[in-house]
């Protein structure tokens, strides 16, 4: 392919990333910062390609380092914007792991490595660094080809992830029209082979990459020390426990009525808020219900926090579309006595709970339809899953799952950060009588 047609194509991308950037006129700033990153990563591959190869690399490896801490997270990414348009949904889909790691952090150790490559040639002016870039990126771009599969099975698109798609696409061509660049200086013949250029800059450029992907495990917490020692018959210790909770922002309070899981009396309660679309919340719900088969001395409660303004005033957008009627079917379920059955169902069955879906639900489920419907038509079961909302803007949660335990400080309630593990290494320590360390201050609350 000749220059001047890479540079059309390089062109004809860098226009692409306008309407993203456009896009924060609507609010979602987000999706504007990401568009304004690929519009200033394409501008300086196309007028000052060293540079911009480097910048390209590191903004890949900062979006993957952060989608891979957020694998990591209980939260909520900051770019889920919608029930089509939300990192969490594919984030936390089974095409998010590779051989149990999140594949954003081979994504980091990746670009890493192609940060490394960069350098070198923004430094030395190195062709064998662009020929190996090139052969990344061809293999990034190929494999980017399956996650955008995975995406469309996934049913929504994650906007960082697409960010790196453009960014590989970046470094294919900007590497390509650097290496025509060098071979027009250097002359017929003087261009590096394939194994020349890993002979000079592939050993570097392989350790680089192998310490990106082990240092975001170790940043992400894969693994961590708390759930290590849960799993084990070893002492928790403190430095076990830092970060995994902290004290509640607001008051946590809950209703009789509340599907309860474990026996009522229980030493150790936990309060969730939860919504039934919610990818990380479908993840926590066996983890929640394994601690209490667990543990007899715990019970678990669960309050309703549905992500869209349709049911939650706390929410601005219309956010998970089914997540209210999903809530209220859980409510009529309670009624009779089958909350858990059917949670368990909507929660397998996140991209399913339209009317029709939640009505076939219910009845392999064993409910009476006929009461069923007759509660779901009842203004009462609406107000109760507001009710459960307005407990969780008075627990200040800042998204879903929120986890709160009460028992390890008497009185007090702590949100925890993490699942089962985190939980799990609390309750070894409280019961042990060992000293646990003191709770934080909460972080900033959302409301």
């Amino acid at each position: 392919m000749k220059t001047s047609s890479l540079s059309r194509w390089l062109s004809a991308l860098l226009l692409l990333t306008v309407p993203l950037t456009a896009s924060a006129a609507d609010g979602t700033a987000v999706m504007g910062g990401l568009g304004l990153l690929l519009l200033v990563a394409a501008g300086a591959v196309a007028f000052a390609r060293p540079q911009g190869l480097l910048l390209s690399a590191a903004a890949g490896a900062a979006l993957s380092l952060y989608l891979g801490m957020e694998h990591a997270s209980a939260g909520q990414a900051i770019c889920d914007i919608s029930e089509k348009i939300s990192c969490t949904a594919v984030n936390s889909s089974e095409y998010s792991k590779l051989l149990g790691v999140p594949v954003a952090l081979y994504g980091f150790g990746f670009y890493l490595a192609m940060s490394w490559l960069a350098g070198r040639h923004a430094l030395f002016q190195r062709g064998g660094a662009l020929l190996l870039m090139q052969i990344g990126g061809v293999v990034a771009v190929g494999f980017d080809v399956y996650l955008g599969w995975a995406m469309s099975q996934v049913g929504a698109l994650c906007p960082m992830c697409a960010a790196t798609y453009v960014l590989n696409l970046l470094l294919l061509i900007g590497s390509t029209l650097e290496r025509n660049r060098l071979s027009r200086i250097a002359g017929p013949g003087a261009g590096d082979t394939v194994f020349s250029a890993l002979q000079s800059e592939g050993g570097p450029g392989v350790v680089a990459g192998l310490a990106g992907l082990i240092l975001g495990i170790m940043v992400t917490g894969a693994g961590g020390s708390a759930a290590a020692s849960a799993k084990s018959a070893g002492p928790v210790t403190a430095d076990d426990l830092r970060g995994t909770y902290e004290l509640a922002a607001g008051d946590v309070t809950f209703e009789p009525n509340d599907p309860i899981k474990g026996n009522p009396e229980a030493k150790y309660v936990l309060v969730e808020w939860a919504d039934f679309q919610c990818p990380h919340c479908a993840l926590m719900f066996p983890e929640l219900k394994r601690v209490v088969e667990e543990n007899p001395d715990v019970s678990v409660r669960y309050k309703h926090y549905p992500i869209s303004q349709t049911c939650n005033h706390f929410v601005e957008w219309e956010g998970h579309k089914d997540a209210c009627r999903a809530a209220a079917a859980s409510v009529c379920a309670n009624a009779q006595n089958a909350f858990w059955p059917l949670a368990e169902k909507m929660f397998k069955n996140q991209q399913y709970l339209s009317k029709d879906d939640i009505r076939f639900m219910v009845e392999q489920s064993g409910i009476d339809t006929a009461a069923f419907e007759t509660c779901m038509a009842d203004p009462a079961t609406e107000a109760a899953v507001r009710e459960d909302v307005e407990g969780g803007g008075k627990a200040n949660i800042n998204g879903t799952p929120s986890i709160f335990l009460k028992g390890p400080f008497g009185d007090r309630w702590v949100k925890i950060n993490g699942g089962y593990e985190e939980i799990t290494a609390i309750l070894k320590v409280a019961r042990a009588g060992g000293s646990l360390p003191e709770p934080p201050p909460p972080s900033a609350p959302a409301h």
